[in-house]
């Protein structure tokens, strides 16, 4: 008897000590969107390839109204299930200035060429992102049609592969978001058809100019525009000399002759000197050479590896606030974000959908976009919503926030060269040299490392001695400036330089 009770109380203490530990498992608290319904709209694509279409596609597109979501919950994680399976995965959702609109692709679940006017859905919008979603209780929602040009990057043509996303998340996996602000509307125009490249470009430029406003100006107004006028896309189709009839009908064009286009228009337009360019990739058919690309003056670093563009190298440009175009199968946007969720990495981009063809009126198309860009068959190139989409090129510019500046001088001692930091960052460990080529004795060449804080400049004084005309070369590794002078033994005489052009 006495052994009973002992045992009694032993598995009475347990169950003291073990339930408090073992809690109920709770899932992320939910937040019914019943009472918000009009701020997810459900779409069909239909594609357009020049003068071929695919009415009905198996792709589905959704648009959250940023503003009418977040305002009642704040930011947060959408997820749908339909028919086909866990949809729309953890599309993080927050406020961007002035951008009210998000859209991102999915998978309708149905054969290409089924009319799908009705779709039946669980949705949830949770704080946290889940790493499993299951089915729940469904409403029904209208399909509307939307239609999306898909071409513009040469004369790509060819139907979509189906939409699936197999990359799981990671339970240990990061989740961030890094989202430049949209400084201005007009940082995406209407295109015309198969305008996105030279447009993707342009709403780049408009940015840059924005950001910067007093550093880096543009000549030309950033509106809708068209080959042969005096807008900015409108320039840059001129100098690409894109075989154009009218908004309504045009054709793409190729990799080298844009960044040769771009390059050209800076160059005669007074900012040749005024943007750092970089890219990755070489387009579909390796067009661009591997190595650095140089035109009408200007290089573009080549930071590609193993001939690819990759999610670190984009994010790092993001995250310098330089801008991005990205180009996959036959179309060019710019980028302005990514993040990840749980380990898997998005991008945010902007574009016009529509690019005229399909809109009569130029009016509709413009939108801002979240996609997941997972190599999803492991070729080690990011893909673009479905194996058949690949991330085949970008490029990178910002403003350049270091030049030189020389000193003007009539009659003096000495050379004077300043070197100015005009930016935020400090710059660390910045090596230079100044050449002096001609009849030089003294001072030939100056070298040195220097640190520069925010918007500062440093002053490099060389003493010389020499006879007559001299050139100056004055660099470091992002920049170069040009500066002549004459010298009359220790005399500078008539010293004159371009620390930009």
């Amino acid at each position: 008897m006495k052994s009973k009770l002992i045992g009694l109380c032993i598995c009475m203490l347990l169950i003291l000590i073990v339930v408090p530990i073992v809690k109920p498992f709770h899932p992320p608290p939910t937040k019914s969107l019943m009472k918000f319904v009009d701020a997810i709209t459900f779409s069909q694509i239909d594609f357009y390839f020049d003068n071929e279409s695919f009415k009905n596609s198996d792709w589905g597109r959704i648009q959250v109204d940023i503003e009418q979501l977040t305002r009642q919950y704040g930011e947060g994680f959408l997820n749908i299930y339909t028919d086909a399976g866990w949809v729309v995965r953890n599309e993080f959702i927050n406020p961007n200035g002035i951008v009210n609109y998000l859209s991102m692709d999915f998978d309708l679940g149905v054969e290409p060429g089924t009319n799908v006017q009705s779709l039946s859905a669980y949705i949830e919008f949770t704080p946290e992102p889940f790493i499993i979603f299951q089915d729940g209780n469904r409403s029904e929602y209208e399909v509307r049609d939307t239609d999306f040009s898909a071409a513009g990057v040469g004369d790509y043509f060819g139907f979509p592969v189906h939409m699936y996303d197999p990359v799981p998340f990671e339970p240990q996996g990061k989740t961030y978001d890094f989202t430049k602000p949209i400084e201005s509307f007009n940082e995406n125009v209407q295109c015309a058809h198969m305008q996105c490249f030279p447009m993707a470009i342009a709403n780049s430029l408009q940015y840059l100019e924005d950001r910067h406003p007093t550093r880096f100006v543009i000549p030309h107004d950033h509106v809708i525009g068209l080959k042969g006028d005096d807008s900015l896309v409108g320039q840059l189709d001129t100098y690409v000399d894109r075989d154009v009839d009218n908004r309504s009908h045009g054709h793409g064009v190729w990799f080298e002759p844009m960044m040769e286009a771009k390059f050209e228009y800076l160059a005669d337009n007074g900012l040749g000197n005024k943007l750092i360019h970089k890219h990755q990739g070489y387009g579909y058919g390796k067009p661009i050479k591997p190595g650095d690309f140089t035109y009408a003056g200007i290089t573009s670093k080549d930071e590609s590896v193993n001939e690819k563009v990759t999610f670190a190298w984009l994010e790092d440009q993001l995250r310098a606030c330089e801008d991005v175009e990205v180009v996959k199968d036959g179309h060019a946007v710019r980028v302005y974000g990514c993040g990840r969720v749980k380990g898997k990495p998005y991008i945010r981009y902007l574009d016009d959908s529509n690019q005229t063809c399909t809109d009569p009126t130029d009016t509709n198309g413009l939108r801002f976009a979240q996609l997941y860009v997972s190599d999803i068959d492991s070729d080690g190139m990011m893909n673009w919503g479905s194996s058949g989409d690949e991330i085949w090129w970008a490029m990178a510019e910002s403003v350049k926030m270091m030049w030189w500046e020389f000193e003007p001088i009539f009659f003096g001692w000495d050379i004077r060269i300043k070197i100015l930091n005009d930016g935020d960052p400090p710059i660390y460990n910045l090596s230079y040299k100044i050449e002096l080529e001609g009849w030089v004795f003294k001072g030939k060449i100056t070298e040195g490392v220097i640190d520069l804080k925010p918007h500062s400049e440093e002053e490099i004084v060389v003493n010389v001695f020499g006879i007559g005309p001299v050139s100056i070369i004055a660099s470091t590794e992002e920049d170069t400036a040009n500066g002549q002078c004459f010298l009359f033994g220790p005399f500078v005489l008539f010293l004159t330089g371009a620390g930009e052009e």
